[in-house]
């Protein structure tokens, strides 16, 4: 069975090697990069990874690829994890949402799912259901750097409470400043300070 993970992954792998390719190289990171991008530019980017929030071609073939092998493993919440990134590339925030309950729901400690169902349902304008599932991912992993800082967006920029994102955006910095999340809040941090 192990071995039949690993070689999931590495067929996952391929495709969103291929994928990569073919659709070029994302334009944001977990942060504001050089100052141009937005904060809702770069947070939307942090949870998929597949491509540059266009649907070319190549997706069609990652989402089948991603459902074919859910097909023969539906309990792997690994591949409904990577399914989930997809469709919010996409923008597909419900599909992403479906998803995201999936793999949370066969693995309860996938705590970067948690986060990025949280961003999903903020993308849906439900941001109250999507800081139940920060918290939750919190609960269960409070030292992970990125929830902080998606608890922090949607603080400021779904909630509108300043003081309560600098909270979250400060913890964040705190974890660890020297990483690409760590420099993203500060530089929302910097960005709430000039509101």
């Amino acid at each position: 069975m192990k071995g039949k993970n690993i070689a999931i992954v590495v067929i996952i792998i391929i495709i969103v090697a291929l994928s990569s390719y073919i659709v070029g190289k994302k334009s944001t990171t977990d942060g504001p990069s050089g100052g141009s991008a937005s904060v809702m530019d770069s947070q939307s980017s942090q949870a998929g990874g597949y491509g540059n929030g266009n649907a070319p071609v190549a997706y069609n073939e990652v989402l089948q690829e991603l459902k074919s092998l859910l097909d023969r493993d539906p309990n792997n919440a690994e591949l409904h994890s990577r399914l989930g990134d997809a469709y919010f590339d996409l923008k597909d925030f419900n599909s992403a949402v479906v998803s995201y309950k999936k793999a949370i729901g066969i693995n309860p400690a996938d705590v970067d799912a948690y986060n990025d169902l949280a961003l999903s349902y903020h993308y849906l304008d439900n941001t109250i259901e999507g800081l139940a599932y920060v918290n939750q991912g919190i609960e269960k992993n409070p030292g992970y750097q990125r929830i902080w800082l998606t608890k922090g967006f949607l603080m400021a920029f779904g909630v509108g409470s300043s003081e309560e994102a600098a909270a979250a955006l400060q913890k964040a910095y705190d974890l660890d400043p020297t990483t690409p999340v760590g420099q993203a809040a500060k530089a929302y941090l910097e960005e709430l300070g000039n509101k």
